[in-house]
């Protein structure tokens, strides 16, 4: 969808267009671009309004006909939740539902929640894993299956009890509908539900009084499954692009999204052993010889892959990209200069699926699964509903193993199994993939990379190339 004005309505409901009035808040000027609005009458036909608090929204109007009679008073609103994807909010038609509803609802509610943190707490898990709306929209149904006197004090705690049955089958079937729009689930299928399984099952131990069904170091180990399941699916997206030429572009802007994700950030170069920094950090002016014996190893690439860096780039982002070729240039020549005697150890070249199989083992599988980060599924979210490993896929042993025998075992075979896939993809493949990876991080990060290399000026008569720089 390029646009708003490009969306599909549900039969029955119309996105209205607001009187030009009433479409100049402060952030109108940022959402105009985002909904293609020319200031010209009937330019996109879409309504914007400005509210308190964070959210931006849109008003769509009933039309007619029975399928949302029930929000013909009150509305909703279409709220951003990124840069293409909009949230319908129904909070106006909540609001008053739950104006007129018996106080138990309120305390079951809150009881759910208070008892979501506790139980998430003593599992190590995160309460965001299993939003409130969950709770709310089942609490909604029985708002209006059960009777009244369901709700009194005396039947409370079975009222809780039925509530996390039904969000526990719902979770274990990977689909629970939405009270006001029921053909759209709040629900899908994604790895992490073994572990809201977990979650509401000790809640539901937890209000019978009943011995909890998982103990720390099993949730822990479930985390780590998921964490491998999630990895695989990813590469294995990533690595199916690569197999046809093709760059999985946007997997590269969703793991840039988040500043700390972008090379060159503190948090993203905390993510690298120390013998990559000095090569990567261009901040840092000497080489260490371990950082030398990694730069020898991976000359012959860079070799080969510095003109194809260079040929695409234009502007700002190609004389960075010559200034960080330089700098590293430089790095290496000071180093041979200064330690000549280690300039002349024999160091066994890598190759291009070696390095890239490498450096992903130890960047990003050791480093996602041995830390908590959210990153990972975050990136993961990109992938298509449908997307899942195909027949025949290398990574289908990693995750039998990993379910069947542990996810020590699983990532014991990972490096192995890395391996054996990049093998089989075309190295200029990989090659021009590489490149697109650092243009996008040059855009991203551009104007750190501005003032770190500021300082760094390019003799103009003799452009320095890797390929004139000889490693004797």
């Amino acid at each position: 969808m390029e646009s708003i004005s490009d969306v599909e309505t549900p039969e029955g409901l119309s996105i209205y267009r607001a009187p030009q009035d009433e479409s100049e808040g402060r952030l109108w000027l940022l959402y105009r671009g985002i909904l293609c609005d020319s200031g010209e009458e009937n330019a996109s036909g879409v309504t914007y309004s400005e509210t308190h608090g964070p959210s931006t929204t849109l008003d769509i109007h009933w039309k007619g006909g029975t399928t949302y009679y029930n929000l013909k008073k009150t509305g909703f609103h279409v709220v951003p939740a990124g840069f293409d994807e909009w949230r319908i909010s129904f909070s106006k038609a909540e609001k008053e539902i739950l104006a007129t509803s018996p106080d138990g609802f309120k305390a079951c509610y809150k009881v759910l929640k208070v008892l979501r943190d506790d139980v998430s707490m003593n599992l190590g898990l995160r309460t965001s894993l299993l939003p409130s709306y969950l709770f709310k929209t089942v609490l909604l149904s029985q708002l209006f299956t059960k009777d009244v006197h369901a709700w009194e004090k005396e039947f409370r705690s079975q009222m809780i009890i039925d509530v996390l049955e039904l969000v526990l089958q719902a979770i274990k079937q990977e689909k629970l509908p939405s009270f006001f729009i029921p053909s759209s689930l709040l629900l899908s299928k994604a790895h992490e539900n073994r572990l809201r399984e977990c979650l509401v099952e000790d809640m539901l131990n937890e209000v019978k009084g009943s011995k909890m069904a998982n103990s720390l170091m099993d949730v822990e180990e479930k985390k780590q499954q998921v964490k491998i399941l999630q990895l695989i699916e990813l590469l294995e997206y990533i690595f199916s692009c690569l197999k046809v030429g093709k760059n999985p572009t946007n997997v590269w802007k969703m793991m840039f999204a988040n500043i700390d994700s972008v090379p060159g950030s503190r948090t993203a170069l905390e993510k690298f052993d120390v013998s990559w920094i000095d090569i990567i950090d261009v901040t840092v002016t000497e080489l260490r010889p371990a950082a030398y014996r990694n730069l020898k190893k991976i000359w012959n690439i860079l070799e080969a892959f510095v003109p194809l860096l260079l040929a695409s780039p234009q502007g700002e982002e190609k004389q960075l990209a010559q200034k960080y070729q330089f700098s590293i240039s430089e790095k290496k020549k000071k180093f041979e200069a200064e330690q000549p005697h280690l300039s002349k150890e024999e160091v066994r070249p890598v190759g291009v699926c070696e390095l890239v199989s490498d450096w992903i083992f130890v960047h990003v599988v050791k480093k996602y699964i041995d830390n908590d980060n959210t990153t990972l599924s975050s990136t993961h979210k990109i992938l298509p509903p449908e997307f899942c490993l195909p027949d025949g896929s290398p990574f289908q042993a990693i995750a039998d193993i990993a379910l069947d025998k542990g996810s020590k075992e699983g990532l014991a075979i990972f490096e192995k199994v890395l391996n054996k896939y990049l093998s089989g993809i075309p190295e200029i493949f990989i090659m021009m993939a590489t490149v697109y990876f650092i243009k996008e991080t040059f855009l991203h990060s551009k104007e750190a990379l501005k003032r770190k290399l500021d300082h760094i000026t390019i003799p103009e008569q003799k452009p320095i190339s890797c390929v004139e720089l000889d490693l004797d």
